[in-house]
């Protein structure tokens, strides 16, 4: 998986490549750029780039630029601020990623190609957030003490236990309201589990189990760097957030999502005092497996109406594309997709139209769109073919700059 570069190392790599004249490629749509830094500050890059066309990009104009530094290739996208025979100005870069596991470049908005795409499977239709996570109710696999078929039952002893860990205990249900406050948003965006302040020594409380079920600071750059309209700055904003607790004598709160399916259907939420126990793995791992046994409680009580339905194909909007996958949107209101969720899409060309089943890979949203990174996983031979044409002008052959160095790369996709 890629890795976000930090601020700090993407400026020394900068100074290295100014002031040893080092290339690098630029891309802009099917288009390719040998260039070279001159200069950069906080407000702008200065580029050269090495050629005689007239075919530059325009301001405005998005831009992928790609690095190659100690054996690692590294990128980001930005914006051309101005042009000027044969320069460029461009914005700095809001983030800068390693680690590429991507075999081929993606293509901004490719025109002449669209997407319709349609989900492989019956989805499950709820009036819940919906988050980026998916979780089926299963009966519980090791003996809590709970009477899962007793929903009064499990919230007393629920009531009890937490009462062992914290200051003040709650079951939140999203039934008749929706999420509110910066934390209830969060975990129903992620479907995590939220710890306020985020302790410094999360990753050690945290066991194989709970890794995936909780946000860590990982995952909160993340949300910075993927949905900047909601999440820009959601560190800072948890900071100031914590500082209130700290005022109100709070040790710190805990919200664990209750995820049926990919619904967040509610949370359960633990406050602990300053006068009270530090959070402990204990705590994190009980939570994680109480939420579950709820969950699954809930569905064998008849809590939830279930609709099931098969999605027809939907328009998408094309963000970028490369051989093996791409990035598109759908309406925030637009049928419930889920990681690594199977999709059958149609890729519309000028000629022809291409079918080929898709994994959802990435997923994130802002206020008004779902944004979906898919990998093509049945694209045939002769199409891979013509779309690879079709995307960078050339017919494919392993090792050249698109496909990184194996023919085995055309299976890692997006």
């Amino acid at each position: 998986m890629a890795q976000a570069v930090s601020r700090i190392e993407r400026e020394f790599i900068m100074k290295e490549f100014v002031e040893n004249e080092l290339s690098f490629e630029l891309n802009f749509g099917q288009l390719q750029y040998a260039a070279k830094f001159k200069g950069f500050n906080e407000k702008q890059l200065h580029v050269d780039i090495d050629t005689t066309s007239s075919q530059l990009p325009n301001a405005e104009d998005n831009v992928d630029v790609f690095l190659r530094f100690r054996g690692q290739i590294m990128t980001f996208r930005t914006q051309v601020v101005e042009r000027s025979n044969g320069s460029l100005t461009l914005a700095p870069p809001r983030s800068m990623y390693r680690d590429l596991t991507r075999a081929f470049r993606r293509v901004i908005a490719p025109s002449g190609i669209s997407i319709e795409f349609q989900l492989n499977e019956k989805v499950i239709t709820l009036n819940y957030p919906d988050s980026e996570r998916h979780e089926l109710p299963q009966a519980p696999k090791v003996n809590l003490g709970f009477d899962a078929s007793k929903i009064a039952n499990l919230l007393a002893s629920f009531r009890s236990k937490a009462a062992e860990y914290s200051s003040e205990n709650k079951v939140i249900m999203f039934r008749s309201r929706t999420p509110d406050s910066l934390p209830e948003k969060l975990i129903c965006d992620t479907g995590r589990m939220l710890v306020v302040p985020l302790p410094r020594n999360l990753g050690e409380l945290v066991s194989d189990t709970t890794r995936d079920r909780t946000l860590l600071e990982s995952d909160l750059q993340r949300l910075e760097s993927e949905s900047p309209s909601n999440y820009g700055d959601v560190r800072q904003q948890l900071a100031e957030y914590a500082g209130t607790l700290n005022k109100k004598s709070l040790l710190y709160e805990l919200y664990c999502p209750l995820l049926f399916h990919q619904y967040v259907v509610g949370y359960l939420y633990l406050m602990q005092g300053k006068s009270g126990k530090a959070l402990s793995k204990e705590v994190i791992e009980y939570v994680n497996e109480f939420a579950k046994v709820l969950v699954y409680s809930l569905n064998l009580n008849g809590y939830f109406e279930i609709r099931e339905e098969l999605p027809a194909y939907q328009d998408s909007e094309l963000v970028d594309m490369s051989a093996t996958g791409a990035l598109f949107t759908q309406a925030a209101t637009g049928p419930p997709i889920t990681l690594y969720s199977q999709l059958q899409l149609k890729i519309k060309l000028e000629s022809r139209v291409l079918e080929t089943r898709a994994r959802v890979m990435r997923k994130f949203k802002d206020r008004e769109r779902v944004y979906l990174g898919v990998r093509f996983t049945g694209l045939a031979d002769p199409d891979f073919q013509e779309l690879h044409k079709r995307l960078y002008g050339t017919a494919y052959e392993p090792d050249t700059v698109n496909t990184g160095s194996d023919e085995n790369e055309k299976q890692q996709g997006y």
